[in-house]
């Protein structure tokens, strides 16, 4: 579960039903981790480059919501990946 306790948000869950699967979670956390970080510096670059400032809250993390989504319904059972 990817959430912001301070805004109160849940971003994206996902739910694995085999508890030998610490492979896949790690695996899992690791790309929706690196996601976020590769989104935000993004972000910040452009950012930086054009006005001189760190970005805007809301639009970053819709941006990252966004990545959240997908990694999830990526790996849901749905889509037969867990």
């Amino acid at each position: 579960m990817f959430v912001d306790n301070q805004a109160r948000m849940v971003y994206g869950q996902l739910y694995v039903w085999n508890y030998d699967k610490d492979e896949f979670v790690n695996r899992f956390a690791s790309e929706v981790l690196m996601g976020i970080q590769a989104t935000y510096q993004k972000e910040v670059e452009s950012g930086m480059s054009q006005k001189g400032v760190f970005p805007l809250a809301e639009p970053t993390l819709r941006k990252i919501k966004y990545i959240i989504t997908l990694r999830v319904k990526k790996n849901s059972p749905q889509e037969g990946n867990s």
